[in-house]
């Protein structure tokens, strides 16, 4: 079987979990590791999953290898696994539709997104993005319906992964 490959749109912090948590558990023997409930799952495991883009709004992460930008802020998730490979994936411009609320303007820049005047891109997958984003889920599932295999939409509680 051939890997995975999944596109990424917002690098926050349920992205910098999954992101961590492939890499820490690729190549290890399920009897050595802690913390996943199911290590194979219709053949597949934890290492077969390749993320081939990355796309996010926030110019602390746009233009930056994947490793680096699921650290940048406002990203305050738990690092399990700091030592993640650089892997060539460099996050780019997403769409900016209703993903980024104008009340977050008033907050510090650590706790909200600075957006990015990076030129907007065309082509999204509808991956962990925050709950209740209708314009968002619109956008990228019009746009890749014709486009990827198969799109996966996440739906995440506040305060949650």
């Amino acid at each position: 079987m051939s890997n995975i490959k999944v596109a990424i749109v917002g690098l926050g912090n349920c992205a910098s979990s999954l992101i961590q948590g492939v890499q820490l558990y690729r190549g290890k023997n399920p009897a050595d590791v802690v913390g996943i409930m199911h290590w194979d799952i219709g053949g597949y495991q934890p290492g077969d999953i390749d993320i081939v883009a990355a796309f996010d709004i926030d110019k602390r992460k746009v233009g930056q290898d994947i490793s680096e930008a699921i650290f940048a802020e406002p990203n305050c998730t738990t690092v399990f696994f700091k030592n993640v490979s650089k892997t060539g994936v460099i996050v780019q411009m997403g769409k900016v539709l209703d993903g980024f609320s104008e009340h977050m303007k008033q907050y510090e820049p650590h706790n909200t997104f600075i957006v990015s005047d990076e030129i907007d891109t065309d082509l999204l997958n509808n991956q962990n993005l925050p709950v209740n984003l209708s314009l968002q889920s619109s956008f990228h599932g019009a746009d890749e319906l014709g486009r990827m295999t198969s799109m996966l939409t996440y739906e995440f509680k506040r305060g949650t992964c």
